[in-house]
């Protein structure tokens, strides 16, 4: 059981970077009508061009996918014309192809290639929420994650370790006089979609003040 008599301050966390590149946001892939699904998990350039192939095959026996080491960009090639759907609000694909989000691409000519480079490196910043700790600044209606809780750059790889000193955000400082028996972690990318780490531990460090 913890007592805050005067205050805390979170000053260190450390989060595995454990969420995986094809996850719950990232495993449905649109083409035509057809949705596609991936099998979640990580994967290197090498290892997502097979399985994207190997899943597509099953629908589109003739399409293939590449990629381009010097544009670092995708592209899909078929035996006839076709569409991407990425129009999904919630999707994460479109940046690991190098898709823009929210538009629907015909190809021309059979070929189709992103418009950006890939992302296998994920977000930039994810943002901790603690109930018991922001509960007062928090509605459930809004979810406005970003504006409160930490904000916490990511600056390792996935499989890495996310590290922060000295965190900041709404109330940082938490004045207040309650005792509760554990806290609750929370963790969120844009969107407000979750982060999620897949069942690995996190380090905070509270100091009291």
């Amino acid at each position: 059981t913890i007592n805050i008599t005067e205050g805390v301050q979170l000053k260190y966390c450390s989060i595995p970077f454990t969420e995986y590149l094809i996850n719950d946001y990232s495993n449905i892939l649109t083409i035509d009508d057809t949705n596609i699904t991936l099998t979640k998990g990580n994967y290197n350039i090498t290892d997502l061009l097979t399985h994207l192939n190997t899943k597509i095959q099953v629908s589109f026996a003739n399409m293939t996918v590449t990629y381009n080491a010097s544009t670092l960009k995708m592209q899909f090639e078929n035996d006839e014309d076709f569409t991407l759907n990425f129009s999904n609000y919630n999707t994460e694909l479109n940046e690991i192809l190098g898709f823009t989000k929210n538009e629907v691409y015909s190809s021309t000519s059979n070929v189709l290639e992103s418009d950006k480079v890939i992302n296998l490196q994920g977000p930039s910043t994810i943002y901790m929420y603690i109930p018991e700790i922001h509960q007062d600044v928090y509605t459930l209606s809004s979810k406005d994650i970003v504006n409160i809780g930490y904000t916490i750059p990511i600056t390792c790889n996935r499989e890495g370790i996310i590290e922060m000193n000295n965190l900041q955000g709404i109330d940082n400082f938490i004045s207040l006089s309650s005792k509760f028996n554990y806290i609750t972690i929370e963790l969120y990318k844009e969107k407000n979609r979750t982060f999620n780490i897949n069942g690995a531990d996190i380090l905070l460090v509270f100091t009291y003040v």
